[in-house]
């Protein structure tokens, strides 16, 4: 394995912007690895992510529980209870052997 010998935070990825965050991450590892040139791995992935067009801006921070206030959590969470208990009794059922009614 190319670069193994070197030793690289563990990267736990989550959310939707992940998704895209995490291979422009292991896109640059890669290049960089075989290119053995930081600049380089950086340019090539700043060109990637341009050409699938990915420029996040959040509107507001927060998209993480704990980073916001209760105040905007609690009314939050409260609307999403009915869809948590759908999605568990959904999955309780299947686990048995049961169909969704």
């Amino acid at each position: 394995m190319v670069g193994a010998e070197r030793e690289r935070p563990v990267r736990l990825p989550s959310g939707i912007s992940s998704t895209i965050d995490e291979p422009l991450f292991i896109f640059e590892t890669v290049i960089n690895d075989i290119a053995r040139n930081a600049r380089e791995a950086e340019q090539a992935t700043r060109r990637m992510q341009l050409s699938i067009q990915y420029n996040p801006q959040l509107l507001y921070p927060g998209g993480d529980p704990c980073s916001v206030d209760y105040s905007v959590y609690a009314p939050a969470a409260e609307g999403m209870k009915p869809f948590r208990d759908a999605v568990c009794k959904a999955v309780t059922q299947r686990l048995r052997g049961q169909t969704a009614a």
